[in-house]
């Protein structure tokens, strides 16, 4: 991403700051992502034990 954002900037700083930024959104959308699909029950059975 770095490679990238250097390519379409010329700045080491702002492709560095483009890096962190999408690094940040992924991790952060992979979070979100996880937590929706665990409320989701489709196909679970409780059981008592």
């Amino acid at each position: 991403m770095t490679l990238i954002g250097y390519l379409f900037t010329n700045s080491f700083t702002a492709s560095g700051g483009i890096a962190i930024a999408s690094a940040l959104v992924g991790f952060i959308s992979y979070f979100v992502h996880e937590m929706l699909w665990s409320k989701i029950g489709w196909g679970r059975r409780w059981q008592a034990s």
